[in-house]
């Protein structure tokens, strides 16, 4: 059965989702799966992981329904979770999450593991490597993200066994918005009055994300630079009056992001290491040229170098900034919207689902 054929008729599946903290990512995927099938429980550990802003994860989903997992003993839980005839774990770290993959392969519960990504520069002892092959071997399936975690995959399981996933935060709607944008409202809303090119991060204030390269490139340059996702404090040491073309913005709901995204000149993800990296997603599907590294399984998936942005090493400060500046003049980005437009129609949330439960209709029908 291919994705095209599957319509909203629900079938009997009742879908557990094991995880350790709720993200609204995974809300909103669940949300557009149970349309498909008979139920789908969200099951968690924690509500908010450290070093994020509760703002960011305080929604919860409005069809799927949820359990926290600490609230209940682990045999009354195991018991919630083996009445449903499709079980996903969202990775398979955290010590509860481990514990239940093994009872479940004790059980001889067919379950799935979902991975957003592998980082490419872990080299791990050969226990670990050994318990790592048992835990991504025993599923039925592994749905990952990208072309390089499916390559370091098949180092522990059967390359049969590796599914692609749509990991997306936009929705159909998200995209008909987009393309409904009047910029100058928009600059109005978002209070941007200079007409200098506008240099865009969304995400935690993290030495490892690579803000301090971005800091230490504002002080050179007459660029406007947004970060979204923190404030000041987190990063006063390494201000001084050479950075007062930085504006920070704590937070902003997924629609305004997409909406600075739009009317931003590049937006930059200078990481050391992401396994995925949603945000380079979203910012792609809003047509901004895209400046991340080669540590950032999303960017190496989805940037071509001089078409929709550019690729980088990490902590090289002179390649990163020849790269904005080539982004903000360079790049063509009309050509760049044509190529991901083609690039990222996969990339919807809707679509995500479809292929989510043709993947499962596959494997338990």
């Amino acid at each position: 059965m291919g994705i095209e054929d599957i319509g909203h008729k629900k079938n009997n599946m009742t879908v557990a989702y094991i995880t350790n903290n709720i993200a609204p990512f995974r809300v909103d995927l669940l949300d557009e799966l149970s349309k498909y099938v008979f139920s789908v429980k969200l099951f968690f550990c924690l509500e908010v992981e450290k070093n994020v802003n509760p703002e960011y994860v305080k929604k919860r989903p409005k069809i799927a329904s949820i359990y926290n997992m600490k609230t209940e003993g682990y045999f009354k839980l195991v018991r919630e979770i083996v009445k449903n005839n499709v079980v996903i774990f969202d990775g398979y770290t955290g010590g509860k999450k481990i514990l239940l993959i093994i009872t479940l392969i004790l059980f001889r519960k067919p379950f799935l593991i979902s991975v957003d990504g592998l980082n490419t520069k872990n080299k791990e002892a050969r226990v670990k490597s050994i318990f790592k092959k048992l835990l991504l071997g025993s599923a039925v399936a592994i749905l990952s993200t990208n072309k390089r975690t499916d390559l370091l995959l098949s180092k522990f399981v059967n390359k049969k066994k590796i599914k692609r996933h749509f990991f997306t935060t936009i929705t159909q709607k998200d995209l008909t918005n987009i393309s409904l944008l009047n910029i100058n409202k928009a600059k109005i809303k978002h209070s941007i009055s200079s007409n200098q090119p506008i240099v865009l991060y969304v995400g935690k204030f993290l030495k490892t994300k690579g803000i301090y390269e971005l800091i230490e490139i504002s002080k050179t340059t007459n660029y406007h630079f947004i970060f979204v996702g923190g404030d000041r404090v987190h990063i006063a040491k390494d201000l001084d009056k050479k950075s007062n073309n930085i504006r920070f913005i704590p937070y902003l709901e997924k629609d305004d992001i997409l909406e600075l995204m739009s009317i931003s000149s590049v937006f930059v993800l200078p990481t050391y290491s992401d396994v995925w990296g949603l945000v380079i997603v979203e910012a792609i599907m809003a047509g901004v040229p895209v400046v991340t590294t080669s540590e950032c399984n999303a960017g190496v998936e989805l940037i071509k170098n001089g078409i929709n942005g550019y690729i980088v090493p990490p902590r090289e400060i002179n390649l990163l900034k020849d790269s904005i500046v080539n982004a903000i003049h360079n790049l063509d980005r009309e050509v760049a919207k044509k190529y991901n437009k083609k690039l990222m129609e996969s990339y919807t949330l809707e679509h995500s689902a479809k292929n989510l439960i043709s993947i499962l209709k596959i494997l338990f029908n």
